[in-house]
C-alpha cells in the first residue's frame, strides 16, 4: 500500500548496485540496512521510489546533515540509452530512472568478492556454484567457521578442484 510522500521506516538488508563513494566505502556490492524510503505517486497513482537511507557500517563515519553516522542517502539515477538498429536504421531512445539498490538477502559470489559477513548460508551443491573460485569466494566472506552454514550436502571435489581454464 502506498502512503504518498510519507517516509517509511523499515529494516531490511540491501545491496548497493552502483559505486557512489569509493573512498567512503559506498561501492557496488556494499551491503547495508534499509532505514527510510521516500517515494511519490505517478500519474497512474503508483508508488515510485525516489530515494532511501541505507545504514552501511563499512562506510565513513562522517555524518551528513540530519543523518546519523554511516547513514547514506541513495537517490534515483537517470540513464539514457540511444541506439540505431543496424538493419532498419530506426533509432530508439530509452530513459530509465532507478534507485540502484537490490534486496540483499541473496547475493551472488560475484557481488560478494571483498565482503565479510557476520552470517553466511551457502549452497555449494547448487548448479550455479561451479569451478573452484565461486565456492572459495563464498566461504571466504564468512568471518568465522561458526558464522558459516552450508545449506546441503555437496560433492567434496567441488572445493578441491583446480582453477577453471577460463582464467588462464
Amino acid at each position: 500500500m502506498c502512503l504518498g510522500k510519507i517516509p517509511l521506516v523499515i529494516s531490511m538488508l540491501i545491496l548497493i548496485s552502483q559505486n557512489f563513494d569509493v573512498e567512503g566505502g559506498i561501492i557496488n556490492g556494499s551491503t547495508g540496512i534499509l532505514r527510510k524510503v521516500r517515494y511519490s505517486l505517478n500519474d497512474e497513482n503508483q508508488c515510485v521510489l525516489k530515494s532511501c537511507i541505507i545504514e552501511i557500517s563499512q562506510s565513513s563515519d562522517k555524518a551528513l546533515p540530519n543523518l546519523h553516522p554511516h547513514e547514506i542517502p541513495i537517490i534515483e539515477d537517470l540513464v539514457e540509452l540511444r541506439f540505431m538498429h543496424p538493419n532498419s536504421k530506426k533509432t530508439c531512445h530509452i530513459t530509465r530512472k532507478q534507485v540502484p539498490i537490490l534486496p540483499g538477502f541473496i547475493i551472488t559470489a560475484h557481488k560478494l568478492q571483498g565482503q565479510t559477513l557476520e552470517k553466511v548460508i551457502i549452497d555449494l551443491g547448487s548448479k550455479w556454484c561451479q569451478g573452484a573460485e565461486k565456492p572459495y569466494v563464498m566461504v571466504l566472506c564468512a568471518t568465522s567457521l561458526q558464522s558459516l552454514f552450508i545449506l546441503c550436502l555437496f560433492n567434496y571435489s567441488k572445493i578441491c578442484s583446480h582453477p577453471s581454464q577460463d582464467i588462464h
